[in-house]
């Protein structure tokens, strides 16, 4: 009863912190400074500050202060209990480089480089995997199980950054990248949880209290954007809890490592499409290999949320669509589990 109390209470402080900051921003004269401008790619049509990433990212730290301010909330220390699990550190520090990075890039006056975003988001992916061991060290597969050695932590760096940038590039439409980041961080969660991991859910109700505080202005149609510190964070998070499901098995615990890609599958997946797409078209233009490789990182309107927007659906109805369709999907690797205890 004493650690429902807590939840409750973990859940309300981050929620409202994150909501309440987020309008914060969006009232104030700071939003002038982080304006989404529109352009024939993006669908809308109106100035929307992007400052909602810095605003939640912000109540997240403010919040976590909090929680250690007053180490104590009914039955335990709550900060304890989040930092027992293997996702906080990186979370934590992963989070601050994302929001400095993204904050300079969501702003109107200073614009970072590709090369620049990618840095720090390696960045990103080395203190994770290299500072906190977030990485895959065995792949498991019908049975059957391969030692990954040096090569593990190098495909986890990969995969982090992979993952990342396609919550990134799918931020298309009201709601939908903070949305299936939600439901990823769901699934995942329940499936640890299960797995024989409690510590999970001291980190995933305060992440997902943070991004429906937000969500609460960004749901169609949306009051503030997210920009690049808030879609990067998304992913970020998600990849974390995908290698983390990738690990159970290790254990003894969980499902194939397959389990990973699934929790993130969709979003990896239009992403992984769309390169492809861009090189094809590119080569259908007759300008050589270089000019098809410079169309893969190409920006464009193609995406799964874009084609629905033109084909008349208003942004909720695609958002609901999207939502739905991963939600099917990631029942996937919640069956997967399921399965395994069954066993």
């Amino acid at each position: 009863m004493y650690e429902i109390k807590t939840a409750l209470l973990l859940f309300l402080l981050f929620f409202s912190a994150s909501a309440s900051l987020v309008y914060l921003m969006y009232r104030s004269n700071l939003k002038h400074f982080f304006v989404d401008i529109p352009d024939k790619r993006k669908i809308h049509q109106l100035l929307i500050p992007r400052i909602g990433g810095f605003a939640f990212i912000i109540s997240f730290f403010i919040s976590l202060g909090v929680v250690a301010f007053f180490s104590r909330i009914t039955d335990g220390n709550v900060l304890l209990y989040m930092r027992e699990s293997a996702i906080f550190a990186p979370l934590v520090a992963g989070s601050a480089i994302i929001f400095f990075i993204g904050f300079l890039d969501d702003s109107t006056f200073i614009n970072v480089g590709v090369g620049a975003k990618f840095s720090v988001q390696l960045l990103v992916a080395l203190v994770s995997v290299y500072g906190y061991d977030m990485y895959i060290d065995t792949l498991y597969f019908l049975g059957s199980s391969l030692e990954l050695g040096y090569l593990g932590p190098v495909i986890s760096v990969l995969w982090i950054i992979g993952v990342t940038n396609s919550f990134n590039i799918i931020d298309g439409i009201d709601g939908l990248s903070a949305s299936l980041s939600l439901l990823s961080i769901c699934i995942a969660s329940t499936i640890l949880f299960f797995a024989g991991d409690p510590t999970i859910l001291w980190v995933t109700i305060p992440v997902c209290a943070v991004i429906m505080g937000f969500l609460f202005h960004n749901y169609p149609p949306a009051r503030i954007f997210a920009g690049d510190s808030g879609s990067l964070f998304f992913g970020f998070i998600a990849a974390l809890y995908s290698i983390q499901v990738a690990n159970m098995y290790h254990n003894g615990k969980g499902v194939e490592t397959f389990a990973a890609f699934l929790v993130v599958g969709l979003p990896v997946l239009e992403v992984f499409v769309s390169m492809i797409r861009r090189f094809w078209y590119g080569l259908n233009e007759n300008r050589g290999l270089k000019h098809s490789f410079k169309k893969v990182v190409s920006p464009d309107n193609l995406h799964m949320h874009h084609r629905l927007i033109f084909r008349g659906l208003t942004h909720e109805q695609a958002l609901r669509f999207l939502v739905f369709l991963v939600f099917v999907f990631l029942q996937y690797p919640l069956f997967l589990y399921l399965a395994h205890l069954w066993e």
